[in-house]
């Protein structure tokens, strides 16, 4: 069982900081969507705020939202990389999947495991 004591300080010191009036200021990411557009490729990524998944127990609901958002992201990538293309003449190699999974194994290991 998490230990819920740092989470609870934690929720604390943000309600006191929102008292004092800082309200915009402090906040937390439980979980993000990025694209990212380098000079030879363009992705897609998810991740999730491990500390803040394993305190709420939340590990399944990570699992869920990844595997529900990895296809329409998948789509929403390649029609950026489209938009690109037609803006600035760039292009983008499909990324090629490995018969034997490889590369999704390594992509796991490397990328921590919350990464998607």
């Amino acid at each position: 069982m998490a230990d819920n004591s740092k989470l609870e300080t934690l929720m604390m010191l943000m309600a006191l900081e929102a008292l004092k009036g800082g309200v915009n200021s402090k906040s937390i990411t439980p979980f993000t969507v990025s694209i990212q557009v380098s000079a030879t490729s363009i992705s897609c990524h998810t991740e999730g705020n491990k500390q803040l998944i394993e305190d709420i127990g939340a590990q399944e609901w990570l699992k869920e939202t990844q595997a529900l958002i990895e296809p329409i992201m998948a789509e929403q990538t390649t029609k950026f990389s489209e938009l690109m293309a037609k803006k600035f003449g760039l292009s983008f190699l499909e990324p090629q999947k490995s018969e034997t999974g490889i590369d999704d194994f390594l992509r796991k290991l490397l990328g921590g495991g919350t990464e998607g």
